[in-house]
């Protein structure tokens, strides 16, 4: 495989470099995306090389996500954490817009729930705090024992952040 890094973004320096090297995969965050569709003559790019994007470090814009659609790319969104290493979890390209707004669900091998202050789980479409666990959760923060008992108790790594989960499984970030 080919790892292409630009030495700065550009949408016109990206778009080249979809093209010049067949880019299939790419991550950006939103605001490149939407640069990337504001391009002027990005209609006429080929980007038929990409097979998978993904967005991630926030929530994408309907407006842009329609936009990568309307240009023929698979796109998806992930959630993920240096705790995390990168990933925990990640919303399908046919998802993303009946779930807007969603992280996703979980990636394989890992498993989320969300709990009240005294760590019980929380019932569907409460609101309480993620938590995480599976193997690419990181073991604990450098010379810092009391934060990682405290950010792993229970064999989970609490998140700090507050979410909730529906019918479906599918977990919105609050």
């Amino acid at each position: 495989g080919t790892t292409v890094i630009l030495e700065a973004f550009t949408p016109e320096a990206w778009v080249d470099a979809v093209e010049k090297h067949r880019v299939t995969q790419a991550f950006a965050v939103p605001a490149m995306w939407a640069a990337i569709v504001n391009a002027p003559g990005i209609g006429e790019r080929d980007l038929t090389s990409l097979l998978f994007t993904i967005s991630g470090g926030a929530p994408c814009p309907i407006v842009v996500i329609e936009a990568m659609q309307r240009l023929g790319v698979a796109f998806t969104e992930g959630f993920g954490m240096t705790e995390t290493s990168p990933i925990a979890a990640y919303l399908e390209a046919d998802a993303v817009i009946g779930h807007a707004g969603s992280i996703g669900r979980p990636v394989h091998h890992v498993e989320f729930r969300v709990v009240s202050e005294d760590d019980q789980e929380v019932g569907t479409g409460q609101v309480g705090e993620l938590v995480v666990r599976g193997p690419n959760i990181f073991v604990g923060y450098w010379e810092m024992p009391e934060a990682s008992r405290e950010a792993l108790r229970g064999g989970w790594f609490h998140t700090g952040d507050l979410a909730r989960v529906d019918e479906e499984g599918y977990y919105t970030l609050v």
